[in-house]
């Protein structure tokens, strides 16, 4: 089971995918707005995104741009479903590197298709180093690699406290002190992602860019959202308690 973020504006267009996919028992998650998806993605990162072109307000590939601009999510595998065809949209989304572009109206079975190639390549594999490699190299059981991952997760919500004096004093000694404890617990449990976040704050803090800076700390919780996923936690349900409710976030029930 994949668990999908359909972004589509329109309200049919939408639950019709929904529908669609729910009928292979994925978990879908309907937004009609990119904040929505946003904010979705941070909360709930998923297996991948359908993403429609005309949007309200922007176009799909200004909000692909956003998130192959993003350092937890610029592998994110992403579907583009739409019924513009136009040679110049189709090039700048070849560019920014999507997994298909599936013109409408689609055939159900090659969105089915789409799906289980994103789960047969893990985006978030790009994070992590493989954990039978993990396991190897540290001598532990796949239950105490889940056990590693979680306490990790736990260090960097502790951290992040300490972390914050950095938004408004980059150079402060305690705060970067810390930051060396939590690179050396992403080394250990393999999560090439918290590494390089870190080693990112430390270069920002260097060089006083307090907005930058304070934007990646707040990265920093999704990073460890990621690291309770990988442990076996579940995926956040939606907004309404539901895996994925009818109606899209930030559009009213028609």
């Amino acid at each position: 089971m994949a668990s999908v973020l359909v972004l589509d504006d329109d309200v049919v267009s939408g639950r019709l995918m929904a529908q669609q996919l729910r009928k292979r028992n994925h978990e879908v998650h309907l937004c009609a707005k990119s904040v929505d998806a946003w904010r979705r993605l941070d909360t709930s990162p998923v297996d991948i995104m359908i993403l429609d072109t005309e949007l309200e307000g922007e176009y799909g590939w200004e909000v692909l741009e956003g998130i192959r601009g993003d350092v937890i999510f610029k592998h994110l595998s992403v579907l583009v479903c739409s019924s513009n065809s136009r040679r110049d949209v189709v090039k700048k989304y070849i560019g920014l590197g999507v997994q298909a572009i599936v013109l409408k109206p689609y055939s159900a079975e090659r969105i089915h298709s789409e799906v289980e190639r994103a789960l047969g390549k893990p985006w978030r594999s790009n994070l992590f180093e493989p954990g039978e490699s993990v396991q190897t190299r540290t001598g532990l059981t796949s239950g105490g690699l889940a056990r590693l991952y979680r306490e990790s997760a736990q260090q960097i919500e502790t951290t992040l406290v300490d972390l914050q004096t950095l938004r408004e004093e980059p150079t402060n000694a305690p705060a970067l002190a810390k930051l060396g404890a939590l690179r050396s617990c992403g080394i250990n449990v393999g999560f090439k992602l918290l590494a390089t976040i870190v080693d990112e704050v430390r270069k920002l803090a260097e060089g006083g860019d307090k907005e930058n800076l304070g934007w990646l700390l707040d990265r920093l919780p999704v990073a460890k959202r990621l690291l309770e996923l990988q442990a076996g936690g579940d995926a956040a349900q939606g907004s309404d308690g539901s895996s994925g409710g009818e109606t899209p976030e930030g559009t009213a029930a028609a």
